[in-house]
Order: C-alpha cells, then sequence, then structure tokens
C-alpha cells in the first residue's frame, strides 16, 4: 500500500471537515485544484474506493445527501476529535496542506521532518484494526544484518520524529518495539491474532520516558531540581504524568516523579542541561555525574 493513497485519504477528510458538505463536483474542483492530484480529475469510481478506505481506517463514514446537490459530509466528527491519534494526523496534515496551497509560506513554516519509513504507515495501521500479523525485515542501527520477524502489532507511538510500533515479536517470544525507518520491507500476512485483552499501552508507558521500557526495573522516587525558566516549561508542559512540584523558591523549583530509570530518562535530563539538577535519587544523580565527566572529557 503506498503513502500516496494515505495522504488521499487525509485530504479528503480534512476538506471534508474544513466544508463541512461538498457535492462531487465542488470537491473535485477543489481536488483538481490541490497538490495532491497533479492535476488529474477524482474519478468517482476511485472516490467511492477511498471513501470505503477511509471508513475502514479511521473509522469514519463519509455519506452523501439523499436529494439536491447530493452532498458529500462526515457522519460524525466527534470520531475524529475524540480520537488523538487521527486529530494528530489530520492536525498536521492542514498545516501541510495550507503550506502547499499558499507556496510563499514554504519559507516562513519551517517543519520537523519524519525519517523514511512513512511509507509502511498504511499497511500498520490496517494489520493493527484487523489484527493481522505481520512480516517484516528489519535492520537495527545494531547490526548490520537484516532479520525478519513475525510481528502481532499492538500499537504504534511516534517519538522523537519516529514511529514505532509495539507488539509481540514471535521469533523473539516477547513483547518489543520497531521502528519504521529502520524497516526495509513489510507484509501484512493472512494470519490472524487475537489482541489481549490485559494489554494496555498507556499502562505499559505508565513508568518510563521515550520509548525504551524494562519489566525488570521498579519505579523510584525521582526529585528534579529545575532553575531559571525551566520550572515554567514543566509546569505548562509536564515531564511526566507523575509530576508534581513539592518546593517552589526564588532561584529554583523542585519537581518530584515516579520513573523507572532508563537510559531514554538519562538522555533526557541531559538534554536539559544546566538548567535540571538531580536530586535524587543517589544512583541517578551519580550516573549523570559519570555522563558529565565522561562528556568533558570528550572536549578534552
Amino acid at each position: 500500500m503506498k503513502s500516496d493513497n494515505y495522504k488521499r485519504y487525509l485530504w479528503i477528510l480534512y476538506t471534508l471537515v474544513r466544508y463541512k458538505r461538498l457535492s462531487f463536483d465542488e470537491l473535485n474542483y477543489k481536488w483538481i485544484n490541490s497538490y495532491i492530484s497533479d492535476g488529474n480529475p477524482l474519478n468517482k469510481r476511485t472516490f467511492h474506493k477511498y471513501k470505503n478506505a477511509i471508513g475502514d481506517m479511521f473509522g469514519v463514514n463519509i455519506l452523501c445527501e439523499n436529494c439536491g446537490d447530493y452532498r458529500y459530509y462526515i457522519e460524525d466528527t466527534a470520531v475524529l476529535e475524540n480520537d488523538r491519534l487521527h486529530k494528530w494526523m489530520l492536525n498536521s496534515f492542514s498545516v501541510e496542506n495550507l503550506v502547499h496551497e499558499g507556496h510563499w509560506l514554504k519559507d516562513r513554516i519551517l517543519l520537523e521532518e519524519i525519517p523514511e519509513g512513512f511509507v509502511f504507515l498504511e499497511n500498520v495501521i490496517r494489520a493493527i484494526k484487523d489484527s493481522y500479523v505481520i512480516k517484516i525485515h528489519y535492520r537495527p542501527f545494531y547490526d548490520d544484518e537484516v532479520s525478519v520477524y513475525h510481528v502481532l502489532p499492538y500499537c504504534m507511538r511516534l517519538h522523537h520524529r519516529r514511529w514505532y510500533v509495539l507488539g509481540f515479536f514471535k521469533e523473539l517470544g516477547g513483547i518489543r518495539h520497531f521502528a519504521l525507518d529502520r524497516t526495509e520491507g513489510m507484509e501484512v500476512t493472512d494470519e490472524k491474532f487475537e489482541y489481549p485483552s490485559d494489554f494496555s499501552l498507556q499502562e505499559y508507558y505508565k513508568n518510563s520516558i521515550g520509548i525504551w521500557t524494562d519489566s525488570s526495573k521498579v519505579p523510584e522516587r525521582i526529585v528534579l531540581r529545575s532553575y531559571g525558566q525551566q520550572a515554567k516549561y514543566f509546569r505548562t508542559l509536564p515531564f511526566h504524568h507523575s509530576q508534581k512540584e513539592i518546593c517552589t523558591a526564588d532561584e529554583y523549583s523542585d519537581f518530584e516523579y515516579k520513573l523507572c530509570i532508563t537510559t531514554d530518562l538519562v538522555m533526557e535530563l541531559l538534554s536539559k542541561g544546566s538548567r535540571v539538577e538531580v536530586i535524587e535519587p543517589e544512583s541517578l544523580r551519580a550516573e549523570m555525574k559519570g555522563n558529565l565527566i565522561r562528556m568533558i572529557n570528550r572536549y578534552k
């Protein structure tokens, strides 16, 4: 399945959300004059094919009035508004669409690019929705060899501009994640699987920062001291959902968390530079200090 089709689905959704109701001729006129079409008209048969795919993928029904101009509309926009992933995708696409519509904007808006892997997004979403096992050809950063895995895809997550898929790897006998940009091939098999009723994506990442988790670790009380304006950033965009402000002083503020200490957590804290200091626990403080010493040595 091609990423071009996925963009076309988003364009149709975005256009109907924006204009509420459109006849096929009105929709086709906008299609022809958009960047998505390359100037080619939208065939009505193709439109109905896209409409059905949108229903399957997004759970959104596009209906047609049975009188008057026979305009098309989204049956229930709340389906999109209440789904964080679909809402994020539409919002992101709306920015891209506006930039393309106003060519002069392209030098005024700078977007973060997502690495390669977008081409597999539609396959993954369909496999998750219909509970099909996917077969991937994967080349991780730590290995030059391509490995083949059969994965039961549970969920997806966007982190640091990369799409990750979390699922059960048959060959590894456990839950792992893989990045789409390091996937060299993918096919949706005919094998069905049953999504585990006791699995929750939110629960899986509940005590972690980033993408990596470690079932052998338990969450610990972590206290971070923020200096300067950093406290305001933490207040408006919490570092983690467990965040509590436990001390507010003139020069700093202390925030408490319940988190597992992972590599991702350490890297996130290092990225804050001198604006954040680990107060507790001592083990994390020592790990931060060790990383800082190694960094200083790099510059000697």
